[in-house]
């Protein structure tokens, strides 16, 4: 499960509601992220362009190759305007909890756009 505040009410009505009720919680379950992806990859056949990163299913993309590369799996993630924090399993076994800029993945996000072919590997910051 991914969960996150929007950043900003896209109208009025939302932002009143926003007000009346605390910040409205989006959930996206397993079977939304394969929509998600199905979605974008209709988008990424169509068009021969660097697709908009900052798409929530690309941000989702790139931090889930972030993991398979570490060998981990991800137990959490918490989307703020700039940062994420990733809570997550390592071979070890114990959870690691990490934050990161958003904007740190976009590296990883071109590697993987301009290889999908080849493997990836990460480059040390």
């Amino acid at each position: 499960m991914v969960s996150g505040t929007p950043e900003k009410p896209p109208t009025l009505m939302a932002a009143l509601r926003h007000w009346r009720r605390g910040p409205r919680v989006l959930i996206y379950t397993a079977q939304d992220i394969v929509v998600l992806e199905k979605k974008g990859q209709g988008r990424r056949a169509a068009n021969g362009q660097l697709p908009d990163f900052y798409n929530v299913s690309n941000v989702l993309r790139t931090v889930g190759a972030y993991l398979d590369v570490k060998n981990a799996r991800l137990l959490e993630i918490q989307k703020r305007p700039l940062t994420l924090t990733l809570m997550y399993q390592g071979t070890g076994g114990h959870p690691i909890v990490e934050d990161r800029t958003i904007a740190s993945f976009y590296k990883i996000f071109t590697q993987m756009h301009g290889r999908r072919s080849r493997p990836m590997t990460l480059q040390p910051e």
